[in-house]
């Protein structure tokens, strides 16, 4: 029974490890859109956007941090955070003129406008408050003042 449980540990972590974002494998932003940063910290300066279902070469792997180099139009370089790629190839055709990128991200995590319109009736919950958060911009800028001002710490400014 242990050799079973053994086995199919091993296995599975395989097949994760296949799937890991490494140096040298493409990779695709899962996110709206994501920001190219100058280096691994979230002050870092951004030196370009990418879109979702944008393809990457990722060059290194830095903690939660991947550099990457796009071949698209953007000819972006730099840094994106692991968290906005997946090694699964995002394809959107041609027929989904009329998809929204939020949808597209959705979508990419499992839902569709189908599944949360059900998920909504079926809790009734109340998202405007939510849908208010999200409209909120605050400029990395102003954030690291506020973290400065309160003596608190940087969160990996490099």
């Amino acid at each position: 029974m242990k050799k079973i449980v053994c086995a199919t540990l091993l296995l599975c972590g395989a097949a994760f490890a296949a799937d890991a974002i490494k140096a040298g494998s493409a990779a695709y932003v899962a996110v709206k859109s994501a920001n190219v940063k100058s280096g691994t910290g979230f002050f870092s300066s951004t030196t370009g956007k990418l879109s979702y279902g944008d393809a990457v070469t990722v060059t290194a792997v830095k903690g939660n941090w991947a550099g990457i180099k796009s071949s698209g139009a953007s000819k972006a370089q730099g840094w994106v955070s692991m968290a906005s790629l997946t090694t699964k190839k995002i394809a959107a055709s041609a027929m989904s003129v009329s998809t929204s990128s939020d949808e597209l991200a959705l979508a990419g995590k499992g839902f569709d406008k189908d599944t949360e319109r059900e998920y909504i009736q079926s809790s009734k919950l109340d998202f405007t408050v939510v849908d208010q958060m999200e409209k909120v911009v605050i400029q990395p800028k102003t954030l690291l003042l506020f973290l400065k001002e309160g003596h608190l710490a940087e969160g990996g400014a490099k």
